[in-house]
């Protein structure tokens, strides 16, 4: 089982200091400009399968903002612990190093859409400060949908959700829920890898003013695109959600 990496930059001098933490640990394929997670990712993935990939291998979707720590034994870095995650269980469709066990609120379709009906629940990670964001969980554990800053899925899954979301307008937010709502759907599983790492945050897109000018300009602003794919994945996904894994 192969696996290649897929980033997005906006401007990849102002997150070298993560992004080289893990540029050479697999093949890598880098996509620049303003144009929104979803369609960068989509274009990465369509290049990482034909250059590196068959539909059964991985492609690790990964912000550029993110820090891979260096293991303590180097057979058990996160390239080899997403592997062995992926061949121990043929279910596993995505994985990532921080997910929530929960997707969308009891009441979700009981009443008009909100957007924060689509809210996740009890994030767990084994990330610097992990606490600080939920729990701190040291094991491969199920969960229902991942943060966005790592998603690592089978070329043929993550081919396809990326194609779906491009379909339904959705350009950034939430897309992250909707691959754990897509693997669900498929009737596969998602899993939290304990891989300790760091995400900055806000280094990139939203972060910048040169994407808040684009979105401004091409889609009439941040919000409008966040509260769209919020109802896009709130209408598409009425079939799983809400979703509740371990307990």
């Amino acid at each position: 089982m192969r696996l290649a990496i897929v980033t997005a930059h906006l401007d990849k001098e102002k997150t070298r200091e993560y992004w080289q933490e893990w540029e050479k640990d697999a093949p890598l394929t880098r996509v620049e400009g303003i144009m929104g997670p979803v369609p960068a990712f989509y274009e990465g993935c369509i290049r990482a399968s034909r250059e590196w990939l068959g539909g059964s291998d991985l492609i690790a979707c990964l912000h550029d903002d993110l820090a891979i720590h260096a293991p303590t034994f180097p057979e058990e870095g996160w390239v080899a612990q997403v592997a062995r995650a992926f061949d121990a269980d043929s279910e596993l469709l995505l994985a990532g190093f921080g997910g929530a066990t929960g997707l969308g609120e009891e009441w979700i379709y009981e009443r008009a859409f909100d957007p924060m009906s689509l809210v996740r629940k009890d994030f767990i990670s084994n990330m610097d400060k992990a606490e600080v964001h939920g729990r701190r969980v040291e094991q491969v554990t199920e969960v229902a949908c991942l943060d966005g800053f790592s998603l690592i899925g089978r070329a043929e899954f993550m081919l396809a959700g990326f194609h779906l979301f491009k379909g339904l307008g959705i350009i950034h937010h939430a897309y992250d829920s909707a691959l754990g709502a897509l693997a669900y759907r498929w009737g596969g599983k998602v899993k939290m890898i304990p891989v300790r790492c760091h995400h900055a945050g806000g280094r990139t897109a939203v972060g910048q003013s040169e994407y808040a000018e684009w979105a401004e300009k091409m889609h009439g602003g941040n919000k409008t695109i966040w509260l769209h794919a919020h109802h896009a994945i709130w209408h598409e996904f009425r079939d799983v959600l809400p979703i509740r894994v371990g307990g």
